[in-house]
């Protein structure tokens, strides 16, 4: 009964390990350095595009509904600048990951112990990411006015309520 217990979860964690190293992190998107597996995949819209630049247009074209002030556009400037950086930082980390991963693969004795731990370091930033990033949109709620932030709301309980159908 361990025997068998035992070779599932190697037998799952090689396989996992081979998904992360054809798709990549998916969590942080662009995967047009690496196609060829992923390319018809849940995400081919990014394929060949810059990730950062389609997260920030969605966002502009979310915020150009609130009608800012002018101060309110310079803050949102900023606080855009913030969220390009982030992200732009966590793609070239994924992909020194991914490359990292992929060089241990592609030797004749791949060492899947190594290759975990680099997986665990991505997975366990992402927390602090996903942080980083919730504390720059509520620096962005707290310069809305009320209307706006009813605005916000609204958006947001649709989406949810959308999640729970």
């Amino acid at each position: 009964m361990k025997f068998k217990k035992k070779h599932f979860i190697i037998t799952g964690a090689i396989l996992f390990l081979g998904i992360v190293v054809a798709c990549g992190f998916h969590g942080f998107g662009d995967r047009g350095y690496h196609t060829g597996f992923c390319g018809k995949g849940p995400h081919p819209k990014f394929i060949g595009k810059n990730f950062s630049e389609h997260v920030l247009s969605r966002m502009d074209e979310k915020v150009e509904d609130l009608n800012l002030s002018e101060n309110q556009k310079k803050e949102y400037e900023e606080i855009r600048l913030e969220v390009k950086e982030k992200i732009t930082m966590a793609m070239e980390k994924r992909k020194e990951n991914f490359i990292q991963l992929q060089n241990e693969i592609n030797k004749d004795k791949p060492d899947i112990n190594a290759m975990a731990e680099v997986a665990k370091k991505q997975f366990n930033k992402m927390p602090a990411f996903m942080a980083d990033n919730l504390d720059l949109f509520t620096k962005f709620y707290n310069i809305l006015d009320e209307d706006q932030k009813t605005k916000v709301i609204e958006t947001m309980r649709k989406k949810m309520k959308a999640c729970q159908s």
